[in-house]
């Protein structure tokens, strides 16, 4: 039996097969057997064979059993082995009395009928867990997925559907909208065809119902709601008595929809509309509410910018007609008129009459903390009126102060606006703040100098050198000015010397240029004095004293170099050396006979 063992062996290294076997001997049939092979490429059937030989364990194969094995297995159990080589080639083995058995794994074929999760869905998710040999087959038909695969597969498969196809999982919600009848009739011939799970809300704001159930009754719910969902036209008349039938046509057309149609009548003042039931009640109202006096009169503002409102609210009174009337609007300075149209033509060309220019003067504002562009906006977009008419603005943007021209009455309104606008709760806001050359720490510094007593930075970003401040926005704006007037190189640069004790001067300073910004410059290199001399930005310095700190190191710098003398011993040399001061005080020379070779 050796002898046999050690032929396969030798065979199997020969033809390149293995690459090595061991194996502890063991007379008992036992999982404790530990053998370490290394296989390139071998039969799967040489391979069983040659560990039946090697451990004296019965193996049988059925006639199918093939494959290849390239594996390398060191010190493990003869059966973890075995099982390990048969798994990568779809095999796999059972222990019958004294004799293990090897087979193929068998393909398995199961169906699964779905009640809560759509199968083309399902199919979707349990496809990744299909090993190379598996095969699927969704029918949405039956909502029925057929699979086939290894059994211990199957038993995966199997758990996996039964979690996904369960009410909780599969419950999702849908809208069903409806064009043409009601949604609230249509919920209870739904409510019949929800699961047990199932649950309805209606909106009838939307005409819509907003349906929760599985995923699969909802696909049967869609067909059951196109078939509810049709176009059954009806066709009404309007006879109108206080609006134009075409004026009001315009109004109703965008009411229709897709399906509905809409005629006028301008002979008899009759609106004709063919539309949908639901749509036609909508129509109604909206004619109701649109055909009759109140909403056929018309209103109009009337802007002054010379005169009061209230002064020519007593002028114009006298001209509306019976059903006409007029309110002030002080804060704009104008006035609401309602009134026919054809009474409006008259007041306007009146109130032209009255509207003339008064006597102008001039007054300056200085704001201390709202910002004086945001003033000026302000003013002229939400707060005055052309009835307040600034004949002129000049905006000093420096002293935050505007110059307005305008009539007295309406500057003292302003005045009056400024007193309640420029204080520091409603002028609290948050900016960043960047620099070219500053540090985050010298910007920060130079911020808080400049704060006021309603300032703080309430964030700093070192990443991107920001800092983000609150402050009024007039400090905010001249915190900006003063970082921009010290934001500058030629302000900011350092000058500052290295000595250096170890390291090369001029390989030091080469170093160091990474770390300059572009207007930063080395300018001096001195190898004789063991310095050199760079000018630029404190942050930047500091970077160069981290790299001198690391580089300008003795341990760093010391170097080793071997010499071959051709002519002089290595004693004569060293002599030499140290009488003429070529080392440091942190130099050493070491000593090493060679050979020496023949003088030419």
């Amino acid at each position: 039996m050796r002898r046999l063992v050690n032929f396969l062996v030798l065979l199997g290294v020969g033809l390149g097969l293995i690459t090595s076997i061991s194996y502890a001997q063991t007379t008992v049939f036992s999982d404790s057997k530990l053998i370490s092979v290394d296989f390139k490429e071998a039969d799967l059937r040489d391979v069983i064979g040659m560990l039946s030989v090697m451990t004296g364990l019965n193996i049988a194969l059925d006639d199918d059993v093939e494959g290849r094995v390239t594996a390398r297995l060191e010190d493990i159990p003869v059966l973890q082995a075995l099982q390990m080589i048969l798994e990568i080639n779809d095999c796999q083995y059972e222990i019958l009395d004294d004799i293990i058995k090897v087979t193929k794994i068998p393909i398995l074929t199961q169906s699964f009928t779905l009640k809560y999760a759509l199968a083309s869905e399902v199919a979707e998710l349990i496809k990744p867990l299909l090993s190379p040999e598996g095969s699927l087959k969704a029918s949405e038909a039956t909502n029925t997925l057929v699979i086939s695969d290894k059994g211990i597969n199957l038993e995966k498969i199997e758990e996996a559907i039964q979690e996904i196809d369960s009410p909780s999982f599969q419950l999702d919600t849908k809208v069903f909208s409806f064009k043409f009848i009601r949604a609230d009739k249509t919920a209870s011939l739904i409510q019949d065809q929800l699961s047990e799970v199932g649950k309805i809300e209606i909106d009838l704001s939307t005409n819509s119902l907003l349906v929760t159930d599985t995923s699969y009754n909802l696909t049967k719910l869609e067909d059951l709601v196109l078939g509810l969902d049709v176009f059954l036209p009806r066709k009404k008349i309007f006879t109108l008595k206080f609006a134009l039938a075409s004026e009001v046509s315009e109004l109703i057309r965008p009411l229709l929809s897709p399906e509905g149609s809409l005629k006028v009548s301008e002979a008899t003042n009759t609106l004709v509309i063919s539309d949908k039931g639901m749509n036609l009640e909508k129509i109604e109202e909206a004619i109701q509410e649109i055909d009759s006096p109140s909403l056929q009169l018309d209103t109009k503002v009337f802007s002054f910018k010379f005169i009061r409102a209230d002064k020519a609210a007593s002028l114009i009174q006298d001209q509306l007609s019976e059903v006409g009337k007029v309110e002030i609007v002080l804060s704009t300075n104008s006035l609401q008129v309602t009134d026919t149209k054809y009474n409006f033509a008259k007041l306007e060309d009146f109130i032209s009459i009255l509207d003339v220019s008064q006597p102008r003067e001039e007054k300056s504002f200085t704001l201390k903390f709202a910002l004086v562009s945001d003033v000026e906006a302000t003013l002229k977009s939400d707060y005055l009126n052309p009835g307040d008419e600034i004949i002129d603005v000049n905006v000093n943007k420096e002293k935050n102060e505007i110059v307005l021209a305008s009539n007295s009455s309406t500057l003292k309104k302003i005045e009056d606006y400024l007193k309640e606008l420029d204080v520091p709760e409603k002028n609290i806001s948050k900016k960043e703040f960047s620099a070219e050359y500053l540090s985050l720490e010298e910007l920060a510094d130079l911020v808080r100098e400049n704060l006021s007593s309603w300032g703080e930075i309430v964030e700093q970003d070192k990443a991107k050198n920001i800092l983000i401040v609150k402050d009024t926005s007039y400090n905010l704006f001249k915190i900006g000015k003063v970082i921009e007037e010290k934001d500058v190189f030629a302000s900011l640069k350092k000058t500052k010397t290295y000595e250096v004790e170890y390291a090369s001067v001029s390989s030091l300073a080469e170093r160091a240029k990474d770390f300059l910004s572009e207007e930063g410059k080395v300018v001096e290199e001195d190898e004789e004095e063991s310095r050199f001399v760079v000018e630029d930005l404190k942050k930047n310095l500091k970077k160069i004293d981290e790299l001198v700190k690391k580089v300008d190191d003795l341990e760093a710098q010391l170097t080793e170099k071997e010499y071959l003398l051709r002519y002089l011993t290595p004693q004569e040399a060293k002599e030499k050396l140290q009488l003429r001061n070529f080392l440091s005080e942190y130099g050493q020379i070491r000593l090493r006979e060679v050979e020496k070779e023949e003088d030419i």
